[in-house]
């Protein structure tokens, strides 16, 4: 869950950064109708369009990186990391590259080789929120609980819009035992994002760890709207039931 939701971070970033920087000429064009293939999905499709920017223009960074997060959300993370690799040795400055790599080091459970990558692309862009939002995960998953609260702070503080950050950091709290901040955090999240299936599923497990049983299934109701497993879900919350009982 932790990681599909870093992706969709991630994929919003990089299109919403490299539309801008397709720029004149034939190249431009195809890293353009690359990230509109992206836009819906079509990874293998802005794969080729990518293929061709690169033909076209091999000292393009814009294309590398965006082939890269074609790449990682078809689950190839090496072939993302090359692709990220290069980036980052033509253009050293690419603080994205750097974050996006460290994304699919931490797919690979690799977290160290992520850590660093996202401490460089903090060190070029202070101000990038996601590359914070990264690192708390990939702290997270290190038992590192203190540092990845810090880091989802600090990417709320960078961008308070950031849904993806809160429900980070109610994961967290939910997994520390600490519901009723969980239950805010990914009120939060919805509040910002209405559609984050996920946060509707993981506030209904902090509300059935409160014993708020009719509020957890309201939101298994709507985590279900939005594409969720209902049987699953149910389950969850009927073991955190049980788990409050004395």
């Amino acid at each position: 869950m932790k990681t599909l939701a870093l992706l969709a971070a991630l994929l919003a970033t990089s299109i919403a950064t490299l539309s801008a920087c397709g720029g004149p000429g034939e190249a431009g064009k195809h890293i353009e109708a690359g990230v509109e293939l992206q836009g819906q999905g079509r990874w293998q499709e802005a794969i080729t369009e990518y293929d061709e920017a690169i033909r076209l223009d091999p000292r393009g960074a814009d294309a590398y990186n965006n082939r890269g997060v074609a790449h990682l959300n078809l689950g190839d993370y090496e072939q993302a990391i090359r692709d990220y690799g290069e980036a980052i040795r033509l253009a050293p400055y690419l603080a994205q590259a750097y974050s996006n790599r460290g994304t699919a080091y931490d797919n690979l459970g690799r977290h160290e080789l992520a850590i660093a990558d996202y401490d460089e692309a903090i060190r070029l862009d202070p101000q990038g929120a996601d590359a914070y939002n990264n690192r708390g995960a990939a702290y997270d998953d290190l038992g590192r609980f203190e540092r990845a609260i810090q880091d989802y702070e600090d990417a709320i503080r960078l961008d308070p819009q950031m849904a993806q950050a809160r429900a980070n950091r109610g994961n967290l709290y939910l997994h520390l035992g600490d519901y009723g901040r969980a239950v805010q955090d990914f009120g939060e999240a919805i509040r910002l994002d209405p559609l984050m299936a996920q946060a509707y599923a993981n506030r209904a497990l902090a509300y059935s760890s409160l014993g708020m049983d009719a509020e957890a299934g309201e939101d298994i109701d709507r985590a279900v709207e939005l594409g969720l497993d209902r049987a699953f879900l149910e389950r969850v919350a009927e073991q955190a039931k049980q788990r409050r009982q004395p």
